[in-house]
């Protein structure tokens, strides 16, 4: 436990523990170093920013759905059901998928070993960390579907359409409160693409919440060499500790809350996307309104 110590006791864990490992706290900070109040700050920002942004989500959906179930929409699920994503968009949504939903369970399993739910997954921890790897080759497969996506938008028409169809405008923020006030009262249907701004929205937050993941994710992953090369060690460690932790439940509840509503208990969008003809307001946007696909869908 000596400080001289450290680097060859805590060595038999973090083999590649130098002598850099003692130069900051070890596995706590203090409240009174720099590191300590930094890890403060994360912890404050996310535990006001969460509530804030899911309650907003929830807000958004809440008023959105009085207003739709309040529309007859038996004739707009008598329209033939439309392909909402080409074949590349499609193997893009499941990679994401798939690696989303098992970096959410193995990731949560760490934080919590002891939920009935994670008993499966942690009980060959003791033999063989299979957690810890399933986990970071789905991480893997996140970044790699990242890169495939940033490939897609640059060398595919259908992905610089799709880049094109989610830039923000200037009409956006107009538009946004023209869509609350005629879902909070009876006026008329403002001439705007609806979900054009939930999906921009949407993805853009997805890609912030990638990068943030994928940067403290990698960070924890070379915990060892980080200890061993870099000053202030325990610091970054920790913050990207709790960045990673809040960040990942965010990014849980907007899937459930935002994007689970948008595609799945949106009256207007299932079991059938109904043909914009037939939408109770136009999908069309000037002057972009031909960049604007109303059959573009959130990946």
């Amino acid at each position: 436990m000596n400080h001289a110590n450290l680097s060859k006791t805590c060595g038999q864990c973090h083999t590649d523990a130098g002598s850099r490992f003692a130069i900051g706290p070890v596995h706590t900070l203090s409240k009174t170093t720099p590191g300590g109040r930094i890890l403060d700050f994360v912890k404050i920002f996310y535990l006001i920013v969460i509530p804030v942004t899911i309650g907003f989500m929830l807000l958004h959906n809440l008023i959105d759905l009085r207003r739709k179930a309040r529309t007859v929409l038996a004739r707009y699920r008598q329209q033939p059901g439309q392909l909402r994503l080409t074949l590349s968009e499609r193997w893009q949504h499941v990679l994401l998928l798939v690696s989303f939903t098992v970096l959410v369970i193995t990731g949560f399993a760490l934080k919590y070993p002891h939920a009935f739910w994670v008993t499966p997954i942690v009980r060959w921890e003791h033999h063989l960390p299979i957690r810890g790897w399933i986990h970071r080759i789905a991480g893997v497969v996140l970044i790699g579907a990242s890169v495939y996506h940033m490939v897609y938008l640059g060398a595919k028409k259908s992905g610089r359409r799709w880049l094109k169809d989610m830039m923000p405008i200037f009409r956006d923020a107009k538009e946004a409160v023209q869509t609350v006030e005629y879902n909070l009262a009876p006026r008329p249907a403002p001439a705007l693409s609806a979900l054009q701004l939930r999906r921009e929205a949407e993805y853009w937050a997805l890609v912030w919440g990638t990068i943030v993941m994928a940067i403290t994710g990698v960070l924890l992953w070379l915990n060892d060499w980080i200890l061993a090369h870099l000053p202030h060690s325990g610091t970054i460690l920790a913050v990207s500790t709790a960045v990673h932790f809040y960040e990942a439940i965010l990014a849980t509840l907007a899937i459930v809350v935002w994007h689970f509503y948008a595609v799945i208990f949106d009256p207007e969008i299932y079991p059938i996307q109904v043909d914009p003809a037939h939408r109770p307001w136009s999908e069309t946007r000037s002057p972009r309104g031909a960049g604007r696909s109303p059959r573009r869908e959130i990946l």
